[in-house]
């Protein structure tokens, strides 16, 4: 085991060009990641559990222990001007109130806006080279002086409230209409040995949450998060308190949920997409959307478990899919998501029918629709902790079939703070 500790860490280190602001977070990130392919958690149902659960909790363990004895050596403790912000990969993508496109930055550590002249400007965020043991620096202020450390999913509430989850902190963040910033769900505590779930029926402050992901609003202003890790879904009610949905009756294992992606359709139906596959598609499980009524109700919208690429022009029960990116649904009811390992976007039409909407992407994470109802979808190059190029944003014309570039590298950055 300290073998694999050891090479992780030079794999990090050893990388070159590495950005300077980067190195920190690079190292804080260690303990949390899971996506493909940040170090992703294999899956292990071929081993008996009391197996899986040793080798998790002992690497937890162990990353946890070099990235804190590491990480606060290679940061400085005192910020005195905010780092000029850059784009490496965005992750979660929304269109607020003001028809703006708001989106996060997991690798850098920003949410940023696009402006009319189409340019971008820093919303949240100000270290990209802070310390996870800086979790809730800068809450209370504006938000462009916060801390982020992988802010993945936003929401909007029904009054503008601008929700993040803040993914490598553990806890979600609260931007409101007059840009402060506070921390509105969880402590930042998820290790192994301590408890990475916890707080329910209580404060959301206080709850403790395991890498949060995917972010939904219901009409009501209650706040839904996909609470990764922990292989739940939390609810935020207006007051204030955490409680998780029942699973008791979920139609796939609990062991295969994996909640990642949240979006409400019209009726007020939620749908999951979980992911679990791994670092062997193949062999991997979990593959499925999932959709809970009102009224608690489960049953699977999409995929048949088994993770692969399959079934278009058919049911969508009956397809093969293997994403963790965004879902979407368009003013007609058809529901959209980013079909990311198989580098696609695909629809699932009200008749259930799932089929490709284009092809050929890199690795597409969060999707979201203008208010003219072009889909935006965020892409990229690759998924690791230190991609070799910067992601991008595209606008998809449904009419057509055509993308369009509208966030680049290039692209440029108005820093706030």
């Amino acid at each position: 085991m300290d073998d694999l500790f050891r090479s992780r860490l030079h794999e990090v280190l050893d990388l070159e060009p590495t950005p300077h602001q980067l190195r920190a977070r690079v190292m804080q990130a260690l303990p949390a990641e899971r996506r493909l392919p940040r170090w992703r958690t294999p899956n292990l149902d071929w081993t008996g559990t009391w197996v899986a659960y040793i080798l998790a909790i002992a690497l937890v363990a162990g990353l946890l222990y070099f990235g804190r004895t590491l990480g606060p050596h290679l940061v400085q403790k005192t910020p005195v001007h905010p780092v000029p912000a850059f784009l490496s990969q965005p992750s979660g993508i929304a269109v607020g109130p003001d028809g703006a496109l708001y989106f996060s930055d997991f690798v850098s550590g920003y949410v940023f806006r696009r402006l009319p002249d189409g340019s971008i400007e820093t919303i949240a965020g100000t270290r990209p080279d802070a310390s996870i043991g800086d979790g809730d620096s800068g809450m209370g202020g504006p938000a462009s002086r916060g801390y982020l450390f992988g802010p993945e999913g936003l929401a909007f509430d029904r009054s503008g409230n601008l929700y993040i989850s803040d993914s490598v902190a553990n806890r979600v963040r609260r931007v409101d209409t007059h840009g402060v910033i506070t921390t509105f769900a969880g402590t930042g505590i998820a290790e192994g040995g301590m408890g990475a779930f916890a707080g329910d029926g209580g404060p959301a402050k206080v709850a403790r949450l395991n890498f949060p992901y995917g972010l939904a609003a219901d009409p009501q202003g209650n706040l839904y998060v996909a609470d990764d890790l922990n292989g739940k879904i939390r609810r935020v009610d207006t007051g204030g308190r955490i409680s998780s949905l029942d699973d008791s009756t979920l139609p796939i294992p609990q062991s295969q949920f994996q909640p990642d992606q949240l979006a409400f359709d019209s009726s007020g139906n939620l749908y999951v997409l979980s992911s679990n596959f791994g670092f062997a598609p193949i062999a991997a499980v979990g593959c499925t959307i999932l959709r809970r009524t009102p009224s608690g109700s489960w049953s699977i919208f999409a995929g048949t478990g088994l993770c692969g690429f399959g079934g278009d022009g058919g049911p969508a029960t009956d397809a093969k899919i293997m994403g963790h990116g965004g879902l979407a649904f368009d003013a007609n009811g058809n529901l959209y998501f980013a079909d990311t390992a198989n580098h696609r976007i695909r629809r699932i039409d009200r008749a259930g029918v799932i089929t490709t909407v284009v092809s050929g992407l890199g690795y597409p994470q969060g999707i979201a629709f203008a208010p003219g109802g072009q889909l935006y979808i965020e892409d990229l190059v690759d998924e690791s902790i230190t991609p070799s190029s910067p992601g991008r944003i595209l606008e998809l014309n449904l009419s057509d079939g055509s993308l369009t570039t509208v966030v680049d590298s290039k692209t440029t950055i108005h820093t706030s703070g």
